[in-house]
């Protein structure tokens, strides 16, 4: 298939040149120096620290269009064209004041115009500090370090960034050499060698760090460096700042719980009053694990429960609460078990007990019988309405219906003669109906709806900010009336809202939400269980009018990037041609897939007279996963919800249809303050899980970013960085810092960058978790998130 691929494109470039020659033309190019000079200005503007000889681009291409680049420097720097490719420039890599130098990039059209660029490099002060001159270093001081080698992270061995852990061999002092461009592996940096670092000091969450550091090994000769014992200064809450990238040891520790999944993956244990855990995060992983041994680590610390054992691993920091990274499988060093009274017991296993407290669809909920950690713990449950009932197995069915029900659990624990109690709130979600069923209930009525946006009015989208939309689902056409969610013509979306009429026409009520679902492929779809629910989106190929005399029905098969599918007695007419959105249940006949009669579609795009039925390729080959659309300046917060369109509060990882991603985040809605159907994507400020939201890869620049925000809850205080990033580097902060806030106030943050940042770009929120609490703490919610391009 991809030899006739190759052949028909040879074909097809011959003739295009014999139609070129034919012409005696050639291709019109349009020239942009000024875009091109802006590209040459981001290749170089994040990595301006140098502390030996480099080299720059004699060319680049932007927009498939060739330009030359020609370089001159300032005193300081020497720059020598090294051929058609590369120039070189010659710095005093050991200057004993250290000093700064521009180089300025002329970039040269083809037709004739010009544009410059300048970027100011900096060469630190070649003297290496000892390690109280580094500690007393001030943010963005250059300064030179050196350490043995105790841990490596680089990307070529899995790692998400290029750190460097080193022990300064004359004190008992770490340094954490983080987010480097080299990757040390590719260097040949090894464990035990002694390295320099030079970069700018960038302290964060209670750490001292070096960022975007430049690495040179000083000796290849690999030394030993033994772990140092902290137990004492962790058990007396001392600062352990002066640790930070060492590998240290904790002695008598209690292993306690998990936190696994997402970007936890905490194994906690305790040291008196202090909880600290290791991270099994594989990225973090230094070179000495692989991402296999996660397994086995987490697997050894569960079996471990409650046993007295000695951690060991690099020390980190976090809001100045430490925590380790393993070295070895054998990060854990277990001793014996610690024996725990019955109320002990009670207490650590309810603590930990948690449930789902949320259900969107039918559900047999199975509750634990017993304690995980300890079998002899054993619960007894109980519900506080009529008709629900927990059996002897610890099962209880819950069916999701036409009116939302909140049920309230009750957990009693007992171990020998010692009882607790814990209440835990599960809401039950609205059951989804067709929009001809909701069409039929009287006003005021909640429902929940699946169907196609086939039409958008934007008459009021001045004056509310929001849009009127039309959706259908086979059964019927539903108006949706000041849609507080942004969407698109063919977006499948899941609506939930209040039923209204209005001058006789029946609609849904201002203020309802949507959810726009996700589209599976046909490979997805041939994948999936029967009776799995599923949209998917393609052009009519073949039908199949066996069916229709008989039942008045089609047989149709569909085609998408992906393959083929078929669609058994389907239930709308269609056209051979028509581009469609189907959704239905996976079912199976004689082995082979298809989606179940009665499945319903809708024509997005019917096919013009005369076009032909498209080829269905006989091997398809999967595509690559395109980046995520982001469509608009404004993050969809609505689409942070669950599938049945309804808030969660649970703290938990989520994504948006716009590809942005919260962690250890819960999503309100309802509160007065701020609306009372909108939506906030809520970031914890646990200082074990603290929240996190990042977009998916944004285009065209930022120059300037603002949200609202508020305490949904009684928290007093918060503190969030802001940071606007380009691959692992970020380009521009703002730290967002407030003790003065009152619960259900609306307050705004606008930031005007003071450079604005050009091209591609992501924007990254973080909870730094101000209380400093193991509890949920600080709890942010944003909402209306806008930017504005370059």
């Amino acid at each position: 298939m991809k030899k006739i691929l190759v052949v028909l494109m040879a074909l097809v470039l011959c003739l295009a040149a014999l139609v070129a020659c034919d012409n005696g033309k050639q291709p019109e190019v349009t020239y942009d120096a000024a875009s091109a000079a802006s590209y040459v200005f981001n290749l170089y503007k994040d990595n301006t620290t140098k502390n030996e000889d480099f080299e720059v681009t004699a060319t680049v291409q932007v927009g498939g269009v060739a330009y030359d680049v020609e370089w001159t420097a300032s005193e300081g720097a020497t720059v020598t064209k090294k051929d058609d490719k590369a120039y070189t420039v010659d710095i005093d890599e050991k200057s004993s004041t250290g000093y700064e130098f521009t180089l300025t990039a002329t970039v040269k059209a083809g037709d004739g115009t010009t544009a410059q660029k300048t970027i100011r490099f900096n060469v630190p002060k070649y003297e290496v500090l000892s390690f109280e001159q580094y500690m007393a270093a001030a943010e963005g001081d250059n300064v030179v370090v050196e350490g043995i080698v105790v841990a490596i992270n680089a990307k070529s061995a899995g790692n998400s960034r290029n750190h460097l852990f080193l022990a300064d061999a004359n004190v008992v002092g770490g340094y954490y050499s983080y987010q480097m461009d080299a990757d040390p592996l590719e260097a040949g940096v090894k464990v035990g060698m002694t390295v320099s670092v030079a970069g700018p000091v960038a302290p964060y969450s209670g750490m001292q760090e070096i960022k975007g550091g430049v690495f040179k090994i000083v000796d290849e000769t690999i030394k030993e460096y033994a772990p140092v014992d902290i137990t004492e200064k962790v058990a007396a809450g001392e600062s352990l700042k002066n640790y930070v990238g060492l590998p240290v040891t904790i002695k008598g520790v209690e292993i306690a719980g998990q936190e696994l999944g997402g970007t936890s993956e905490y194994l906690k244990f305790k040291l008196g009053e202090v909880t600290s855990y290791i991270r099994t995060y594989v990225t973090d992983f230094p070179t000495t694990l692989k991402a296999e041994d996660k397994t086995t680590i987490d697997e050894a610390h569960a079996a471990k429960y409650g046993y007295k054992a000695n951690v060991t691993g690099i020390l980190v920091l976090y809001n100045s609460n430490p925590y380790l990274i393993p070295m070895t499988t054998d990060c854990f060093e277990y001793l014996e078990k610690v024996e725990k009274t019955p109320e002990q017991k009670v207490q650590e296993e309810l603590d930990a007990l948690t449930i789902p407290t949320f259900i969107s669809k039918d559900t047999t909920l199975e509750l634990p019988l017993a304690g995980t950690n300890y079998a002899d713990v054993k619960y007894a449950w109980t519900v506080d309405k009529e008709g629900y009932t927990v059996d002897a197995e610890g099962k209880i069915a819950l069916t999701v219906s036409s009116t939302p029900v909140e049920l309230k659990f009750t957990v009693t624990a007992t171990c020998g003669d010692k009882t607790a109690t814990k209440e835990i709130t599960v809401k039950v979600a609205l059951a989804k109906m067709s929009i001809k069923e909701a069409l039929e209930l009287a006003d005021g009525a909640e429902v929940v709806v699946v169907g196609i946006v086939t039409e958008i009015n934007t008459a009021w989208s001045d004056q509310y900010k929001n849009i009127s939309v039309t959706i259908t689902d086979g059964t019927g056409t539903l108006y949706l009336y000041r849609l507080a969610t942004n969407v698109q013509v063919g977006d499948v979306v899941t609506v939930t809202g209040t039923m209204a009429t209005y001058k006789e026409a029946r609609q849904m009520a201002a203020g309802c939400t949507a959810v726009v679902e996700k589209i599976s492929t046909s490979a997805e779809a041939t994948a999936a269980e029967d009776g799995t629910e599923v949209i998917l989106k393609g052009t009519v190929t073949e039908i199949n009018t066996a069916w229709s005399e008989q039942y008045g029905n089609i047989t149709v098969t569909i085609t998408d990037a992906a393959g083929t599918f078929y669609l058994y007695r389907l239930s709308t007419n269609v056209a051979v041609g028509d581009e469609v959105v189907v959704m239905g249940k996976v079912g199976s006949y004689k082995g082979a897939k298809q989606l179940a009669q009665g499945g319903t579609a809708i024509i997005v795009k019917a096919a013009a007279e005369g076009d032909e039925t498209p080829e269905t390729p006989a091997e398809p080959e999967t595509p690559d996963t395109p980046a995520t659309p982001v469509t608009g300046n404004v993050v969809d917060m609505g689409s942070f919800a669950l599938s049945d369109g309804t808030a969660d509060t649970a703290y938990a990882e989520r994504t948006n249809n716009q590809g942005w991603t919260a962690v250890n985040s819960a999503l309100i809605s309802g509160k007065d303050y701020n609306g009372a159907d909108t939506k906030a994507i809520t970031l914890n400020g646990k200082n074990t899980a603290p929240g996190k939201l990042t977009s998916a890869k944004l285009t065209g620049g930022i120059k300037k970013l603002s949200f609202k925000y508020g305490f949904p809850f009684g928290d007093t205080q918060v503190k969030l960085t802001i940071n606007i990033k380009q691959g692992d580097n970020v380009v521009a902060t703002k730290t967002l810092e407030r003790t003065d806030m009152t619960q259900s106030t609306v307050y705004e943050f606008t930031w005007t960058l003071d450079t604005p940042v050009e091209g591609e770009f992501t924007i990254e929120i973080v909870n730094e978790c101000l209380s400093d609490s193991t509890k949920n703490k600080d709890r942010l919610s944003i909402w209306d998130l806008t930017w504005e391009n370059k």
